[in-house]
């Protein structure tokens, strides 16, 4: 998908709570498709009505953090945290 001779791809841990269901999380997807990262894993569970969502991308640090804007924005999230993949 990039060309790893230009700069450093890293990988990244995204975890958010996502409230009002599906809808919430078909719309967290349509983000993620419009970012420049490779989305290399996806988890989610249900907790007393909220969708605990784990994803795993890699790409460029900056385009990580432009996706992760973008979700911190949707007013169905109520908390992102981001941390380097170990």
């Amino acid at each position: 998908m990039y060309d790893n001779s230009q700069e450093k791809l890293k990988t990244f841990v995204v975890e958010l709570s996502v409230i009002n269901g599906l809808d919430a999380l078909a719309r967290l997807i349509i983000t993620l498709r419009k970012g420049r990262m490779e989305v290399k894993e996806v988890n989610v569970r249900s907790s007393n009505g909220i969708l605990l969502v784990r994803v795993i991308l890699q790409g460029l640090e900056d385009d990580v953090q432009q996706i992760v804007k973008k979700i911190e924005n949707m007013y169905e999230v109520s908390s992102v945290e981001c941390t380097p993949y170990t």
